[in-house]
């Protein structure tokens, strides 16, 4: 047997291991079974029908009789997703199959730092072009929480064991954050509260970042001029084959404006842009992948500017704006609501598409509530006609100077 889970599996049924290696490997488990194994001998492996095959050429070499009994089979199912995936610092994979099954579906992002449990594991993420950061000192969990916790691109923030969960405090600086200097109820110092603080007990929330990009080939001096929008095509769900605007999911250590610059040069090639923020847009069932909340912003270029479609972006394209006021409505309580059409073309690709937004306005004169409802969309991917709308009415406010 390979490793004291096995060991103590073998146990629970009443069987005694009479060999395991130091290390929990199969190659180790091969150089042991060669000490005591003779050309007599006759060998079941009883273990995973994707198992290491360095054990088996092992004993192939030696002329020791073997045969493979596989007991299962790892199909691989996985449940993280590219959210998930882009908020972790660091990937653990606990086997060669794992890898091969995350592969399938997944890329690593550059940033994330990659462990492997052992050599197999290191070899197979190898053979896929990927060079693991850190590899396990012993084959097992705890192997795993002391190379991640210690040396060279480590966790270096605080990790805990709960419940086979790593939690680890998100900040290794906590200056700024001490208050008074004071305990909590619970008779806790920061350090401590932060030991114990567990985030994996709240639902976890995603943030992306749209970009609005409106361009006027002149230099923009008053509103009616025309102005285009950048949009990109989409190539996955949701709203596949939609157009959207540039944008995607802030990774866990950047600031939304960083992930907003990054997201707008993956996407479209397009860099070095002012950025204004605009509004957030947290409405609960706007996505249909999990709860995403997107914080929109504003670009402005005058003149030419080259786009590219790249990342997953299916296609970039300037598309003509056409926004106009359809109707207004004066209420009793003094809210008011407006509903505006906004239409974006592209005559030489063959681009039309649409949506209906209504804005509603409500509160205290000084301090008005501003919502945002989407009663139709034509083309345009999820509620993006209310973002676009949003920025428009900005700068259209900015130009009338109201």
């Amino acid at each position: 047997m390979i490793g004291k889970a096995t060991r103590q599996a073998l146990q629970a049924h009443g069987f005694y291991a009479d060999l395991m290696p130091e290390k929990y490997c199969s190659e180790s488990l091969a150089k042991e079974l060669i000490k005591v194994l003779t050309p007599s001998d006759r060998v079941l492996l009883a273990r995973s029908r994707n198992g290491s095959i360095k054990l088996s050429k092992e004993l192939e070499k030696q002329a020791i009789f073997y045969k493979d009994l596989a007991l299962y089979h790892v199909k691989g199912k996985p449940l993280a997703d590219d959210m998930l995936l882009s908020q972790c610092t660091h990937l653990v994979f606990g086997s060669a199959s794992g890898v091969k099954s995350f592969l399938k579906k997944f890329t690593i992002p550059e940033t994330t730092a990659v462990l492997a449990i052992g050599p197999v594991t290191s070899d197979a993420l190898k053979e896929a072009g990927i060079t693991p950061d850190m590899e396990a000192g012993s084959f097992d969990i705890p192997g795993i929480i002391k190379r991640l916790t210690q040396g060279k691109n480590s966790v270096k923030e605080y990790i805990k064991n709960e419940g086979g969960i790593f939690i680890m405090a998100f900040l290794s600086d906590l200056k700024g954050f001490y208050g008074t200097g004071e305990k909590n109820r619970a008779g806790q110092s920061l350090e401590e509260f932060l030991e114990h603080y567990n985030p994996a007990k709240y639902e976890s929330l995603c943030n992306t970042a749209d970009i609005v990009v409106v361009r006027c080939e002149e230099k923009l001096t008053h509103w009616g001029q025309p102005l285009k929008v950048l949009m990109v095509k989409r190539s996955n769900h949701p709203s596949i084959g939609f157009w959207a605007t540039p944008g995607g999911f802030v990774e866990l250590k950047e600031d939304i404006s960083e992930g907003a610059a990054r997201e707008l040069e993956e996407e479209t090639c397009v860099k070095g842009l002012p950025l204004r923020q605009m509004r957030t847009w947290g409405e609960w069932q706007r996505d249909p992948r999990w709860r995403i909340i997107t914080t929109s912003y504003l670009a402005l270029v005058e003149g030419d500017l080259k786009v590219q479609a790249a990342d997953d972006a299916k296609d970039a394209q300037w598309l003509d704006i056409d926004l106009k006021l359809l109707s207004t409505e004066e209420k009793e309580d003094h809210s008011s609501s407006e509903i505006w059409e906004l239409s974006l073309t592209n005559k030489e690709q063959d681009i039309a598409v649409s949506a209906k937004v209504e804005i509603t306005h409500s509160g205290h004169p000084l301090i008005k509530e501003e919502s945002y409802h989407l009663l139709e969309s034509n083309g345009i991917a999820v509620d993006h006609g209310c973002i676009i709308t949003n920025a428009l009415l900005y700068l259209k406010g900015q130009l009338e100077g109201k």
